[in-house]
C-alpha cells in the first residue's frame, strides 16, 4: 500500500520522507492472448483442375501488463524493495508527484 507518507509491504513500513532516490528494475510484461478460428473445405489442387472452396474465420484478443521491481534508496543504499509491482512506473510517478525531493 502506498500513501502520501508511507509505503507498507509485507508488514514493513517505509517513511518516504527518508528516501532520496527510487529506481525501477527488472521491467517486464506479461501477455495473455486468445484466438479462436475455423476453416471450411473441401479443397483440391488447381493444378489438377479440381474445385477449390475455402472459407476461414478468426478472432484474436491480447492483454499485456507491465511489471517491475521498485527499489527505494537512502544515502546510496537500497533500504526497501518491492518486487513484481504492476505498473511500477506509474507508482514511481505518483510517489515523485508528492515527494519532489526524491530523484
Amino acid at each position: 500500500m502506498v500513501t502520501s507518507k508511507f509505503v507498507r509491504y509485507n508488514q514493513q513500513t517505509l517513511d518516504l520522507s527518508q528516501i532520496d532516490r527510487i529506481e525501477i528494475t527488472d521491467r517486464h510484461s506479461i501477455s495473455k492472448g486468445t484466438y479462436s478460428g475455423y476453416s471450411f473445405g473441401p479443397s483440391r489442387s488447381r493444378m489438377t483442375g479440381g474445385f477449390n472452396i475455402r472459407m476461414s474465420r478468426g478472432r484474436g484478443q491480447s492483454k499485456s501488463r507491465q511489471y517491475g521491481d521498485i527499489n527505494f534508496f537512502q544515502e546510496g543504499r537500497i533500504v526497501f524493495k518491492i518486487e513484481d509491482v504492476e505498473d511500477a512506473s506509474g507508482v514511481d510517478r505518483l510517489i515523485r508527484a508528492v515527494h519532489s525531493h526524491i530523484k
